[in-house]
């Protein structure tokens, strides 16, 4: 099963439901996204770059929201080029 993480902006949580629902769909590929995995009572940055680096794909959704703001995406963006680095 391949895992793919989806990163993105705050204010495009919606967007990133849609694919997250629509990839879920998908015979054989295991989306994670904040919103529906991240289990409660975890460390929420360690276990957001623990599945960063266990993911085989990493979707990052890119808006003018993505840009106009500082926010955790962007070190999402930043962990899965240092992981990028390694290969």
């Amino acid at each position: 099963m391949k895992k793919i993480f989806i990163s993105y902006a705050r204010e495009d949580i919606e967007a990133a439901n849609k694919l997250y629902v629509k990839l879920k769909s998908v015979l054989n590929i295991n989306p994670w996204f904040d919103k529906e995995c991240l289990k409660v009572g975890l460390k929420w940055r360690p276990a957001i770059r623990k599945e960063i680096r266990e993911s085989e794909f990493f979707i990052a959704l890119v808006s003018k929201n993505t840009g106009s703001r500082r926010g955790f995406v962007h070190t999402e963006l930043h962990e899965a080029l240092e992981i990028l680095k390694e290969f």
